[in-house]
């Protein structure tokens, strides 16, 4: 079943750039006085660069290194308006002058992920409260995690459907492949759909193909009669195939670790 909201929650492992963080943060750590294993790293719109790591949040600028408060595992976020948020164990907080200070209404608790939609609404995976929403008047929502998945569970990853849900709805889509993860986000789904000619790799076809597709009625009717099940049929809804990937990820990844191959 999809949920009605646009936001999906479920566990997933990014290796490579896992892997860059960390080099990023070991590399300032040797240099800088950074404290603790690297955690997360982000590149704010102002040009700063924030790292989290096992002891503190630290501020990157013009090659300064300034601890900005201690912490654990904390997961650094930037909004679409600028708005830096800290989600950590002890709640969810947001850069405000030269500290972090909570954020209103969010109830106290860890939180394991965060991710913002395309209307502006803060998605929280709360690890006892379920799944919240936070939206731009500062007003929120919950939704149990027994209620979204069938049991008392908790969510690591919150991925943001890029298409709103068209797809499941029986609207297709046309897409430019980009360079970065968010830019490819549509490609990777039509690719799971058996639907890679309504992929573009330059803005001249992504013209042509959305041209074409606009005027070929019967087959739009067709793909809003099979999309969702399409999808249903697809790896994208394929749980336990998913399960049984992330599994050998980390199989993988510790049998690198004993043999010594990983820093």
């Amino acid at each position: 079943m999809i949920p009605t909201n646009p936001a999906f929650a479920f566990t997933t492992v990014t290796l490579t750039v896992a892997d860059e963080w960390e080099t990023a943060a070991a590399i300032y750590s040797d240099t800088s006085g950074i404290k603790g294993r690297a955690a997360t790293v982000l590149a704010a719109r102002n040009g700063a660069v924030w790292a989290t790591t096992s002891s503190a949040v630290y501020r990157l600028d013009n090659g300064h290194v300034s601890e900005v408060q201690a912490t654990r595992w904390g997961q650094l976020f930037e909004d679409h308006q600028g708005t830096l948020y800290l989600a950590s164990d002890g709640g969810l907080e947001y850069f405000k002058g030269d500290r972090f200070a909570p954020v209103p209404r969010i109830p106290a608790g860890a939180i394991d992920a965060i991710a913002e939609d395309s209307k502006g609404t803060l998605w929280l995976a709360h690890r006892t409260a379920g799944l919240l929403h936070r939206g731009r008047d500062g007003s929120v929502g919950r939704i149990p995690w027994v209620d979204l998945l069938g049991r008392q569970d908790r969510a690591s990853t919150l991925l943001v459907d890029p298409t709103d849900d068209s797809l499941w709805m029986g609207v297709p889509l046309v897409t430019l492949i980009g360079a970065t993860v968010v830019g490819r986000a549509g490609y990777s789904q039509l690719a799971n759909l058996g639907l890679p000619e309504l992929v573009a790799s330059n803005p001249d076809s992504y013209v042509a193909i959305a041209a074409s597709l606009a005027g070929d009625l019967e087959r739009l009717s067709r793909l809003r009669r099979t999309l969702r099940m399409r999808m249903q049929q697809s790896p994208i809804m394929d749980a336990k195939r998913f399960a049984a990937n992330v599994e050998l990820a980390y199989r993988g990844m510790w049998r690198r670790w004993c043999a010594g191959r990983v820093r």
